[in-house]
């Protein structure tokens, strides 16, 4: 197997966990403070109902002369935002109502502008307010079951002090990345609840490996400290966890760089859970496991 750790490393990790403490308060104090200050991310037409329009162009065509156009059209609340990278002439216009006889005045006005060739539909929803209210609403509650399904899990294959670990870390997971979306301008949609779940699923599936190995050290090393059955196990998983995680890294990096706008939502939350996910199951669920046993863990006489 291969090895980038060498076997029988003692990195202190849990000398480092107050550290940890003060960079996590970091991460998620700037995210929180990102939210409280300007507001959610801005929200996908999933979850603020009206109607979302991609449109390719075939020739060069400005943002303000697009906005010209479609300001014609008399409708109102129309929002014109750039797709893909430079040099690409795609568009999302969006507006807040879903009227089907709104979308054909678009193309209408469109289409006295450019031409019919000049121009392609490639994607059109449309969402009424009241479904986009209940589709928020469902994301919510899927978050919370998901992270009750966690403790119950974690709780039942290991113990409830695991659970209380895995499950403050995955917060701090989706917290952070939560904040991140917002402050690098992603957009919060049924795509990108999806990969905040997937997100979630990650991190666990991380802790879960070195609580594993702390549970066969507590076997093992039961005559040492606590503090040095974790450091054992965090050191024994480092390897994995490091060719684990970057190789799951570099996937995503091509799905975000190479998949297209259409799936750069869902793979930047990856990204930033990959990495924040490694981290916090080591600094985070581990520390508190330690914290618990230390508060409410049997003395050894």
């Amino acid at each position: 197997m291969l090895e980038l750790i060498k076997p029988g490393s003692k990195f202190d990790f849990v000398g480092w966990r107050y550290k940890g403490f003060i960079f996590s308060g970091i991460l998620t104090g700037i995210s929180i403070l990102a939210v409280l200050i300007f507001g959610h991310p801005k929200m996908g037409v999933d979850f603020r109902g009206g109607t979302e329009i991609q449109v390719k162009f075939n020739q060069a065509v400005q943002i303000d002369e697009l906005r010209d156009v479609l300001d014609k059209s008399g409708i109102s609340g129309i929002s014109v935002q750039r797709f893909g990278g430079l040099g690409v002439q795609e568009y999302l216009v969006r507006f807040p109502v879903a009227k089907q006889e709104d979308s054909a005045r678009i193309h209408e006005s469109l289409t006295g502008k450019f031409g019919e060739k000049g121009f392609e539909i490639k994607r059109e929803e449309s969402v009424g307010p009241r479904v986009g209210k209940e589709l928020r609403n469902k994301a919510m509650l899927a978050t919370i079951f998901a992270l009750v399904g966690i403790l119950i899990y974690i709780a039942y294959r290991f113990e409830f002090r695991f659970g209380v670990g895995t499950v403050i870390a995955t917060i701090h997971d989706l917290i952070v990345a939560y904040g991140a979306m917002k402050i690098c301008g992603y957009e919060l949609n049924l795509t990108s609840v999806a990969s905040l779940l997937t997100l979630a699923g990650y991190s666990v599936n991380d802790t879960v490996v070195v609580f594993d190995r702390i549970r066969e050290n507590m076997r093992k090393l039961s005559r040492q400290r606590f503090e040095e059955v974790m450091n054992a196990a965090i050191n024994e998983t480092l390897s994995r966890t490091i060719i684990t995680s970057g190789a799951t890294f570099l996937t995503v990096a091509a799905i975000f760089f190479f998949g297209g706008p259409v799936l750069r939502d869902f793979s930047f939350v990856l990204l930033i859970g990959i990495v924040i996910g490694t981290y916090s199951s080591i600094f985070i669920a581990s520390p508190v496991l330690l914290f618990w046993k230390q508060k409410f863990g049997k003395k050894k006489k």
